[in-house]
């Protein structure tokens, strides 16, 4: 009987061994096929599992919503895969001595699509409507300015504007990484001016920067890729 048995096992393990050998040089066939030639141009879908409700500021858009905006959208600086921050749409940033304050230079002849220019006046009212101060002007204008970027940036004190690209964030208590805080994980982007005074512009069609606005901005990339910017 254990005879039967072990020669039943040994023809088990020969038909498994003839698959794998089989298995293996389709594999082997496969990788060796010649690949099809690039195409450039067309179409694709790409499936995530949640909506884009909004452009605007509400509600929050998850994690899988932040690659489709971030495809349009950009901020003042960007992480790099080790963590690190560095400059993107601004052109550099500095911290004071203690801390309280981080002044922000941007890039120049920077646009949205709607042809308004990303300068240190429009950055001071993005960064004054991530924390809320814009809201607070006029709760029934700016309802749609309330997003859950305020109880991020409640240690911003207030923004000031000291020249054309330059602008200058007081905070209430020192922060060694304030910069993370103004990235906060790529949601916090530079928005026209326009989207921020109607609401209807902001959730269906925000005004992101024209790519073609200034060669001294960053060149597009894929989430994959560290940040590369464009020589002046």
């Amino acid at each position: 009987m254990s005879g039967m048995f072990t020669r039943g096992r040994r023809k088990v393990a020969a038909v498994i061994a003839i698959a794998l050998v089989a298995s293996l040089s389709q594999v082997g066939a496969t990788q060796a096929a010649t690949p099809s030639k690039v195409r450039e141009g067309g179409d694709i879908t790409v499936g995530i599992f949640n909506q884009v409700l909004t452009t605007c500021y509400s509600p929050n858009v998850s994690n899988s919503g932040l690659g489709v905006l971030k495809t349009v959208f950009e901020g003042l600086v960007e992480q790099k895969s080790d963590g690190t921050m560095v400059p993107f749409l601004a052109e550099s940033y500095s911290a004071s001595a203690d801390y309280k304050t981080w002044t922000v230079k941007l890039r120049p002849n920077i646009k949205f699509h709607s042809g308004e220019a990303l300068d240190a006046k429009a950055a001071a009212l993005n960064m004054n409507t991530q924390t809320g101060f814009t809201y607070l002007s006029n709760p029934a204008a700016y309802l749609h300015t309330a997003g859950s970027a305020i109880p991020f940036t409640a240690n911003l004190k207030a923004v000031r504007v000291l020249d054309t690209l330059t602008f200058a964030m007081d905070l209430y208590t020192p922060q060694v990484d304030w910069m993370e805080t103004v990235y906060a994980s790529g949601r916090f982007y530079m928005r026209a001016p326009s989207d921020i005074a109607n609401a209807t512009q902001c959730a269906t069609k925000g005004q992101a920067r024209a790519p073609s606005s200034s060669r001294s901005t960053p060149r597009p990339r894929s989430s994959r890729q560290e940040p590369e910017l464009l020589a002046p």
